[in-house]
């Protein structure tokens, strides 16, 4: 019980002290708002595409090969500012 709360308060403390240093990044200007949004969606476009690869190779038994054509022809059909934060990230 104790060690969960140990693990816990630690947690805690990890995010709060993030939380800090972003707010410093931020103030100082040494990042935006906007991007650290940008980073944020980066992180979540690369997430969504990545499953949907895993998904598309699981369900149809598709070579790795295959699922590198399926995500050439996936990234040419997005608008460029899509495409670019998904290449950043």
């Amino acid at each position: 019980m104790l060690r969960n709360c140990v693990e816990l308060l630690t947690g805690v403390l990890v995010a709060v002290e993030d939380l800090f240093f972003l707010v410093y990044r931020i103030t100082e200007g040494i990042i935006s708002i906007a991007e650290m949004a940008d980073k944020t969606y980066q992180e979540s476009m690369q997430i969504i595409v990545e499953a949907m690869l895993a998904a598309v190779q699981e369900e149809f038994h598709i070579t790795d090969e295959q699922v590198e054509v399926f995500y050439e022809k996936f990234t040419s059909k997005l608008p460029d500012s899509m495409l670019r934060l998904l290449q950043a990230a």
